[in-house]
């Protein structure tokens, strides 16, 4: 194991039990719920392949009543099995003949739960020799004796003993064939697509989603990009058995339920004791980093983070001080805050201004010190 994610990873899991995805000692099930992503579209036929073996269900071609292919909105080509699984081969967006042509799978939790965790646990294996490349896996807890409950978990989010995913939404709404009187109510954490952070959590009743067929509270973690990438890195790569403490684990560095007004604590997060309800879930493991996401930092994007996000306040502020000092207090602020600024420079700064003054065949300096 090379790679420095599972690495990571390997020195986190603590085995939770040695049931599969049952944790035994309290009525809790785990699983994978969806996944999805793309192939190279040399992979076409080993794909087609290692999906009907492994749940027996072929993924017919999508045709109209004449024979012709029926397309979707991104691909020209589509096959679906009769589990709901899709397929979808060569996208609109690019030519024929592009290098980046690829092939789309989606899998969803209809088809997954026809098959054993040991399938799937090998059916995965199988994914990665094809060269996929997840963009999402949805991550499911159930709690059978529903000592989480998603009102519970949005009382904790108002009184902001919570940390992680910052954004929520509170949804309550009466589900087709549930008695009148049974209201799902849903906490959703996080922000999908490009403005979220890769991780969407939601929590709600799942005996009334499922009109009393699963009587449990469902937990969902819905993974992407690259969360997605470095989840089902980690999946792939390790026993069945260590499946429930990545889940666990996942979560745990997802969200966080805490204690803010513990005593003797300081209410950092990292500092708070874990409230009873969650750490009767999550208490046992360790919470499983993802691959940090590198920014790299240069002169002209510091200049537009500047132009884009500080030049309103700094114009509210100077507005103020040029109400009651006119112009030249100003300038004289501007002068001490660069100054301040310049003392305040860390060594990255400087290779930084040194990189852009080079690039540009100039000179660096100082204004208030030495050359640099």
């Amino acid at each position: 194991m090379s790679n420095p994610f599972v690495q990571s990873v390997s020195m986190s899991i603590a085995p939770v039990s040695n049931t599969g995805l049952n944790m035994t000692e309290k009525n809790i099930k785990l699983g994978i719920d969806w996944l999805r992503g793309t192939f190279p579209s040399s992979q076409f036929a080993a794909l087609q392949s290692l999906v009907f073996k492994t749940f027996s269900s072929p993924c017919e071609p999508c045709l109209d009543s004449r024979g012709n292919p029926i397309s979707s909105r991104f691909y020209r080509f589509t096959y679906r099995s009769g589990l709901g699984i899709f397929i979808g081969q060569s996208n609109t967006a690019m030519s024929l003949d592009s290098a980046k042509q690829h092939i789309y799978l989606d899998i969803p939790a209809s088809a997954i739960s026809t098959i054993s965790y040991e399938n799937l646990s090998v059916f995965m294996a199988a994914l990665s020799g094809l060269q996929f490349s997840c963009s999402r896996i949805d991550l499911k807890v159930d709690d059978y004796d529903k000592i989480i409950t998603p009102e519970v978990a949005y009382d904790s989010v108002r009184s902001r003993n919570f940390s992680g995913l910052r954004a929520f939404r509170w949804l309550c709404s009466g589900y087709s064939g549930a008695p009148d009187d049974s209201i799902g109510s849903t906490l959703e954490l996080g922000r999908r697509g490009k403005n979220g952070s890769g991780k969407f959590i939601r929590i709600y009743n799942k005996s009334i989603e499922s009109k009393g067929l699963t009587d449990c509270t469902r937990i969902e973690l819905e993974l992407s990009d690259t969360k997605a990438k470095d989840a089902f890195m980690a999946f792939s790569s390790f026993e069945l058995s260590s499946w429930s403490c990545l889940i666990l684990g996942f979560l745990k560095n997802s969200v966080s339920f805490i204690d803010r007004l513990a005593p003797k604590k300081s209410g950092r997060a990292d500092r708070c004791p874990l409230l009873d309800w969650w750490a009767y879930l999550v208490e046992s493991v360790q919470s499983i980093p993802f691959t940090p996401r590198v920014v790299v930092c240069t002169y002209e994007k510091s200049k537009l983070w500047i132009e884009k996000q500080v030049l309103p306040t700094l114009a509210f502020v100077l507005n103020g001080i040029y109400a009651s000092e006119k112009q030249e207090g100003c300038d004289f602020i501007l002068w001490d805050w660069w100054k301040e600024g310049e003392k305040r420079m860390n060594d990255n700064h400087w290779l930084l201004l040194n990189d852009w003054c080079h690039r540009i065949g100039v000179i660096p300096h100082s204004r208030f010190f030495s050359e640099i």
